[in-house]
């Protein structure tokens, strides 16, 4: 296929282009990472085994006397206390892993989206609320996150990937309605209706707040019609749209995102893809690897060509 060989080229490409632009930056953190490997071994010694053994030694006698002869709310205070106890811990221990992470991002990050056309990168954007609630794909929400953002052109395709982060807040805790990658793509001109694709419920696809006003449309593909459950205004464009060819391409784009479902939906003149996968992702480093390793490196990679493939398979490049 063309979209094969392009791509292969790209990974040639991209080998000259690493040693040039990318590499010497890297070998330069290699110091960096050292530092705050040792950092870090430091601080989990003190705060996981220093610390606990400090706690026991000074108070593991009114600790036990609290844990077997309180009450029921005293004991929910302590645990409370325990757990908060523990995430300053965690928060501290991990430290030194936040700290390199974005430090290899701030070095390289430029560099290496340059490498596939006019792309910028932001911390903490997002996707506008107004967009995200036409594509039908999520439940309500009353708070939004954002964390790695990427936008620009592919080949004059507009187009974003962002991760983030849907929550819906109550008076006694919150449920997650999203965590995940969000890809936003913009078509040349609107579709006449809207497709939406979700994942198969079974029996219970009929509570989907879409079956009401849209048609369920069955799948030609046995495989796919196990896995996804789809909704559309129009019926002829929605098959016209999910060929078993692009359904491919979807679940690919899935697997290297290493997500553990995906829901898309067309609608006006874009596709929004919603990859659920609950993991840190685009970090091309790690501070228990060295600075050169390739592999970190090679995953956000092929996570950007996945993408690019759906472009290119849709044929937005030749709009």
């Amino acid at each position: 296929m063309l979209c094969d060989s392009l791509f292969t080229k790209y990974r040639a490409d991209f080998e000259e282009y690493y040693y040039q632009k990318i590499w010497p930056k890297l070998i330069e953190m290699e110091e960096k990472r050292l530092r705050q490997l040792y950092r870090f071994w430091i601080l989990f010694f003190i705060m996981c085994c220093a610390l606990p053994c400090f706690i026991i030694y000074m108070w593991g006698e009114w600790l036990y006397v609290a844990f077997t002869q309180c009450s029921g709310k005293e004991l929910e205070g302590i645990i409370k206390l325990g757990l908060l106890l523990i995430a300053l811990i965690v928060s501290i221990v991990g430290y030194p892993i936040v700290c390199y992470k974005s430090d290899v991002k701030n070095a390289i990050i430029k560099d290496f989206i340059n490498f596939f056309g006019s792309f910028d990168h932001n911390i903490f954007s997002k996707i506008h609320d107004e967009t995200i609630k036409k594509s039908l794909l999520f439940n309500s929400y009353n708070r939004h996150y954002g964390d790695d953002y990427f936008y620009g052109k592919y080949r004059n395709v507009d187009m974003v990937i962002s991760e983030e982060e849907l929550i819906f807040k109550r008076n006694k805790g919150q449920n997650t309605v999203f965590d995940g990658v969000l890809i936003l793509l913009k078509f040349p001109k609107n579709f006449l209706g809207q497709t939406v694709v979700f994942k198969d419920w079974g029996y219970f696809n009929c509570f989907h707040k879409t079956a009401k006003h849209f048609e369920n449309v069955k799948l030609e593909d046995i495989i796919f019609e196990k896995e996804f459950e789809v909704f559309a205004t129009d019926q002829i464009e929605a098959r016209t749209l999910l060929t078993t060819a692009f359904m491919e391409r979807i679940l690919k784009v899935r697997d290297i995102f290493h997500g553990k479902k995906i829901q898309f939906s067309f609608f006006d003149n874009h596709l929004l893809i919603a990859i659920h996968t609950s993991t840190d992702m685009f970090e091309p480093s790690s501070l228990f690897k060295c600075s050169t390793d390739r592999r970190p490196i090679n995953n956000v990679f092929e996570q950007f060509l996945a993408v690019f493939a759906i472009i290119e398979f849709l044929k937005l490049t030749q709009q």
